[in-house]
């Protein structure tokens, strides 16, 4: 592009050329089809529905570097979490039992070294912009800070929940919404990272992949790249996944409300979730332990056939039948004697695969629900366990 060199003028003009697909930089994704640098994915769902839980899981995935269903995630990611409803022990409660149910290991160090809380000193909460007396959205001396710690922390996605209690004016007036989505769109902007935002739904039924299901003003969705709505599934969604109506109990649906750049053709595809009641282990004789909702991919099998035409995954199968007939115990915890990657990668029957392509087999599985962790033993004596569902 030829620049326009006028020194004393804010507005630019250069002349445009029009370049070869292939010498063109490559969007940068970061969980294609759900997060991209330098922009805000909305997650609208109302109370209860799980959108914090499923953010939760995300961030972890992120940190992990492990794909999230069918999202995929190809390296790990430096992720900040700023929950404003919940407190530091119901927040490690939440991810306690996120790691116990996608069989994260907690004593990862490099997974615990790529997840952050971010929290605010002060009694009033952490508050990134505020409208005056006239109705201006200003950013605040948080938001000018955080931006600051953002950027030296080396922060890839940032995780905010919920938008209403995120900033201070009138969340019906469009040009308010609006400036304050900005305001957050531009954090995400020059610090090249993208930004999860939690948003509650209006009053009422909420159909899935409404653009308009966030509550207050419209004019928010202007200001966000990606929008997706979580809901409950209806019976018609039950009934096309083969479910009963007792099968069909705690599922949820994700569903693109707003995606000007597709990564997939299968973006306008609903993506299933079930709520899973996951014990604690933190209970004695005399109190029950705690119980969490996880929200968990609902992966349904097509005539009992699972992994077709993945031979990573149909080895890793033939050797947890194998250990499991044998009772020889198996974790998902690297730092394990018993982890199953690195047991089965001794084994002479592993068909040539590498440990790498059987720890991502594992996790393909338990994403798709096949194997499972489980958690034995109470209290401090409490580990995981992978077993065949």
């Amino acid at each position: 592009m030829k620049a326009d060199v006028d020194p004393e003028s804010r507005i630019a003009f250069s002349q445009l050329a029009i370049l070869p697909g292939e010498k063109l930089p490559r969007r940068k994704w970061i969980m294609p089809g759900f997060l991209l640098r330098g922009h805000v994915t909305e997650l609208v769902a109302s109370s209860g529905a799980g959108k914090s839980s499923l953010a939760l899981a995300i961030a972890c995935h992120l940190a992990a570097g492990r794909n999230f269903g069918r999202f995929r995630i190809d390296q790990r990611y430096r992720v900040a979490i700023a929950t404003l409803e919940e407190d530091d022990d119901e927040l490690n409660r939440r991810l306690s039992a996120i790691a116990m149910k996608y069989g994260l290991d907690i004593d990862d160090y490099v997974l615990r070294k790529h997840l952050m809380t971010v929290k605010c000193r002060t009694s009033e909460g952490l508050c990134l912009a505020r409208a005056d007396r006239k109705g201006v959205v200003n950013r605040t001396s948080d938001m000018k800070e955080l931006e600051r710690r953002l950027f030296n922390e080396r922060i890839d996605v940032l995780s905010l929940d919920p938008l209403a209690e995120l900033w201070q004016g009138n969340e019906n007036d469009n040009s308010q919404v609006g400036a304050v989505l900005r305001v957050i769109r531009s954090m995400a902007r020059c610090n090249e990272m993208a930004v999860l935002l939690n948003h509650h739904t209006g009053k009422g039924t909420v159909e899935p992949g409404n653009i308009d299901a966030a509550r207050g003003a419209s004019s928010g969705a202007a200001a966000v790249r990606f929008l997706y709505t979580l809901t409950k599934a209806s019976k018609d969604d039950a009934t096309a996944l083969g479910l009963n109506e007792e099968e069909a109990k705690h599922l949820m649906r994700l569903d693109l409300a707003k995606g000007q750049y597709r990564a997939s053709a299968h973006d306008n595809e609903a993506d299933f979730f079930r709520f899973h009641s996951i014990d604690l282990g933190n209970g004695n004789e005399c109190e029950n332990a705690d119980h969490v909702g996880v929200l968990f991919p609902e992966v349904r099998r097509v005539g009992g056939d699972i992994g077709r035409g993945d031979k990573a995954e149909r080895v890793f199968m033939n050797l947890m039948e194998l250990y499991s007939k044998r009772r020889a115990p198996l974790s998902v915890a690297e730092s394990s004697r018993d982890y199953a990657p690195r047991k089965f990668f001794s084994n002479e029957n592993r068909e040539g695969l590498t440990q790498p392509e059987l720890t991502r087999a594992m996790f393909a599985l338990i994403d798709k629900g096949v194997i499972v962790v489980r958690q034995i033993g109470t209290g401090t004596r409490t580990k995981s366990v992978l077993e065949i569902a």
